[in-house]
């Protein structure tokens, strides 16, 4: 394991774990409190469990301030109610048809109204977190050959790095982002999504979303680790690729990322190109 993968190691695999673990407890203590029993699959895990029931149970049960107080005692990110939220009115079918999932949506208790406007954009408003408009980024660029095919051949849930970078070949002026988004309960995550720097907003094709940079950066909050010029992704790609192993299987905007946080704990203060080289030496 070179550095690169030892700090994806210690950063992102760790605090999955450590959310996991609380996943558990959350789900023993609701399923400990509530009359009614549960089945779920086999195969999934504890964070899948409480996510399902949250989705399928929770916001029509009268189980729900049960819930939530219990997720608050493990200090949930209650913004997770806002990226859930965009997550599943971004996924819809068809956005018109949308009723039943709003009127589900709102008995979250950070979400007090939500409105479509008939077209392409969907608002949530939160008297705890302000007001989140995003256009949906499938409309957003319906003339676009490119994003479309794109859009409709891949997954779009949790492929951030992989669409970012896609992106950065498709639109070269503008950025790709990877950054530390704050966790479910503790740390955080790696996250990647392009910044159109003229209509100040980001495009997170996770969430089918374009949504106003300050809005984004209200209810993720990122702390950005690498920001390049989408025209030169592939030039810093080269660079880093030639001082750790090529051969490891991250992700290229999250391997950039990577590096360049190595560089920052180390206070590297020079160029990227006279960076130093950290792969391992072949024997």
């Amino acid at each position: 394991m070179d550095i690169i993968e030892h700090i994806f190691q210690y950063e992102e695999i760790i605090n999955i774990e450590r959310n996991n673990e609380i996943y558990d407890l959350v789900l023993n203590e609701f399923l400990n409190s509530s009359k009614k029993r549960f089945i779920f699959d086999e195969n999934i895990t504890s964070a899948d469990k409480v996510r399902r029931l949250k989705d399928q149970y929770i916001y029509t049960s009268k189980d729900i301030k049960i819930f939530f107080n219990i997720l608050a005692k493990y200090h949930y990110n209650m913004k997770e109610e806002i990226i859930d939220a965009m997550r599943n009115l971004g996924y819809l079918y068809d956005p018109t048809k949308n009723k039943k999932l709003i009127k589900k949506l709102l008995n979250s208790p950070v979400i007090q109204d939500i409105s479509f406007n008939g077209k392409n954009k969907f608002t949530i408003f939160s008297t705890q977190y302000g007001i989140i408009e995003f256009e949906l980024a499938s409309s957003y660029f319906k003339n676009s050959p490119s994003m479309t095919n794109y859009m409709k051949t891949n997954s779009l849930p949790n492929r951030c790095h992989n669409h970012t970078y896609f992106m950065a070949h498709i639109f070269p002026e503008l950025y790709s982002i990877t950054s530390q988004c704050r966790y479910y309960f503790k740390g955080f995550y790696y996250h990647s999504y392009t910044y159109n720097q003229t209509e100040n907003a980001i495009i997170d094709l996770c969430y089918n979303s374009i949504i106003d940079k300050n809005q984004y950066y209200n209810i993720f909050e990122p702390q950005n680790i690498s920001v390049i010029l989408n025209s030169n992704v592939d030039k810093e790609l080269d660079i880093i690729n030639s001082k750790t192993n090529p051969e490891s299987n991250i992700y290229h905007l999250l391997k950039i990322a990577l590096y360049k946080e190595y560089l920052q704990n180390i206070r590297y203060q020079g160029s990227l190109e006279d960076a130093p080289i950290i792969k391992k030496l072949q024997r």
